[in-house]
């Protein structure tokens, strides 16, 4: 097969094996280069759904404030002050 273009290349094909010319090659969508006849296509599984997401939340509430009430004293001294009189 005679040379199809003057700065064309050997490089060897990936999938076969085979000496090839860069002409008749392509990159393949997993990076390697392979013969244009034994190209694959990138599968269905692996490429991106073209899907918008609702992620809101039906019933949404305000947001409430933070209310917590405990005993909890720092010192006994505060206990003392409080439970003494």
């Amino acid at each position: 097969m005679a040379k199809p273009h003057p700065f064309d290349y050997r490089v060897i094909c990936d999938r076969t094996g085979f000496k090839m010319w860069s002409s008749e090659t392509v990159m393949q969508w997993d990076g390697t280069r392979v013969g244009k006849k034994y190209l694959d296509e990138k599968p269905l599984i692996l490429q991106v759904p073209n899907v918008v997401e609702d992620l809101n939340v039906p019933n949404a509430r305000p947001m409430q404030a933070d209310v917590l009430e405990t005993n909890a004293y720092k010192t006994l001294t505060d206990w003392l002050k409080i439970h003494d009189s």
